[in-house]
């Protein structure tokens, strides 16, 4: 990282959070992940505050009690959302953020992740300011993934990465020598830009299939992490990975090997099909072949 200080207050975080069943005071059972994950998010909400980041949180149904301490702890921007899912909430918080005069940089980041504001945030942002890069996808470090993530999460997102490497790949999206990125790793970085902005906002739905429907659905994850840098591959955007050294929570890592553990496994296998299976529409959509089933949302 270059010597240069990285001034902060450039820098918007867009946050959503859903902890209903929060409670204040000390953990009572290693089983209650509203618990687990909001004590991070207040954490994480606390640091950036601390360090001068534009926080935007859009939060559904969180309890009174969590969000009085969110506002206790931070200065944040509080959104209230009613909607289902999590792509508005991110939509919601993104266009909010991007309407901060001296934001420059967007991160979208979840709220339980406070090992990548204070190991991994500015080595991310680094080459935007620098403008060598549009979009930043950053890449876990093999080591700290394997050794600090649940085993079964760790197996399900290597195998989930390699198949959507492999996939754009060859669909020619990704070139053969592009160094694959670490697409399940949830964080995403990008210019504050309008032309930017607008490709995290699109949204795709599948066209009333009431399978998918009831299982899947774009808007979950895939519109605003993944068919955003898609597309700005597609427009030859500069989309770069950088190596973090970023740490899973151990709390939360106890909470899903232990506490739920499976509940969150069945949650992980929904996901990466999910994703692969929101990717293969998708690819069928951009190739314009006949009975696509994802359609843009106008």
């Amino acid at each position: 990282m270059s010597e240069q200080k990285i001034d902060h207050t450039k820098i918007g975080l867009a946050v959503i959070t859903s902890y209903q069943k929060w409670y204040s005071g000390k953990l009572r059972s290693i089983k209650h992940t509203d618990k687990v994950r909001g004590d991070l998010a207040l954490e994480f909400a606390q640091k950036a505050t601390q360090a001068g980041y534009h926080l935007v949180i859009a939060d559904k149904g969180s309890s009174k009690t969590f969000l009085k301490e969110l506002l206790s702890k931070s200065t944040v921007q509080l959104i209230k959302r009613k909607t289902k899912g999590t792509g508005k909430g991110k939509r919601l918080a993104i266009d909010k953020v991007s309407k901060i005069p001296i934001v420059e940089v967007i991160i979208l980041i979840e709220a339980e992740k406070t090992s990548f504001l204070i190991d991994c945030l500015e080595a991310v942002v680094e080459p935007i300011f620098q403008g060598k890069a549009d979009i930043v996808v950053p890449a876990r470090v093999a080591s700290l993934f394997e050794k600090t993530y649940p085993q079964y999460m760790y197996d399900s997102e290597i195998e989930g990465n390699g198949v959507y490497n492999e996939a754009l790949r060859t669909n020619n999206i990704m070139t053969k020598t592009m160094p694959a990125f670490d697409w399940l790793f949830g964080p995403r970085a990008f210019r504050n830009d309008k032309e930017i902005v607008a490709l995290f906002k699109k949204i795709y739905t599948f066209k009333g299939i009431s399978l998918l429907e009831k299982l899947y659905t774009p808007d979950e994850f895939s519109n605003v992490q993944y068919f955003s840098v898609i597309n700005a591959l597609r427009k030859k955007l500069r989309v770069i990975g950088v190596e973090v050294p970023f740490k899973y929570p151990g709390l939360q890592k106890e909470n899903e090997e232990i506490g739920a553990k499976e509940i969150f496994i069945q949650k992980r296998k929904l996901q990466r099909v999910g994703l692969l299976i929101d990717l293969m529409h998708f690819l069928s959509f951009l190739d314009k072949k006949k009975g696509s089933d994802i359609q843009i949302n106008k």
